[in-house]
C-alpha cells in the first residue's frame, strides 16, 4: 500500500512538473527606426555619436514618439532614436534640450536632459543616431501622373 501511495505521489509530483509553462524568452526589442522614417529620403547613415550645443535646438519627428532632429554643433543636423519618457508633448513643448555629458558629444547609450514647460527634467536616453539632411531634394512621386 506504501508503494502504491508513493508511486501516485511521484507520478502527481512528475505531472506537476510537466504541466507547467515553460520559461519564456524574452522578446526581441523593437528596431530603433521603423520603416516609415527609414524611407524618408531625408534620414542619411547611422552616425556613432553627434556634438550638440547646449542647450541644443531640436524639432520633432512628424509627431511621432521618441524621435527628435537636432542641430548639431557643426551645423549640421541628426536625427536621434530616443527611449524612455520621451513622447511627442513633452518633445514639441520642451523648454530646453541639454545634453548630459560634459563635452556635449553623444553617442548611443548617452543622455540628453529635457526640462518641460513646468521646470521637470525628463532624461531620454539615445538609442541610435543617424545623419539628417533637411536640405535634401525629393524625388517627383511616380505614381503620380502629371500632364
Amino acid at each position: 500500500m506504501k508503494r502504491i501511495l508513493l508511486a501516485c505521489a511521484v507520478l502527481a509530483a512528475a505531472l506537476a512538473a510537466e504541466a507547467r509553462e515553460p520559461k519564456k524568452k524574452p522578446p526581441e526589442p523593437a528596431a530603433p527606426a521603423e520603416a516609415y522614417e527609414s524611407s524618408d529620403a531625408r534620414m542619411g547613415e547611422a552616425l556613432s555619436a553627434v556634438c550638440l550645443p547646449s542647450p541644443a535646438r531640436c524639432e520633432t519627428y512628424d509627431g511621432r514618439d521618441n524621435l527628435l532632429i537636432a542641430e548639431a554643433a557643426d551645423g549640421s543636423h541628426a536625427f536621434l532614436h530616443l527611449s524612455g519618457d520621451c513622447n511627442f508633448n513633452l518633445l514639441m513643448f520642451a523648454q530646453s534640450f541639454t545634453p548630459k555629458t560634459p563635452d556635449g558629444c553623444l553617442k548611443a547609450g548617452d543622455a540628453i536632459t529635457v526640462a518641460d514647460s513646468f521646470g521637470a527634467a525628463h532624461e531620454c536616453r539615445i538609442t541610435q543616431i543617424n545623419q539628417w539632411k533637411p536640405e535634401a531634394t525629393y524625388l517627383p512621386d511616380p505614381d503620380y501622373d502629371q500632364e
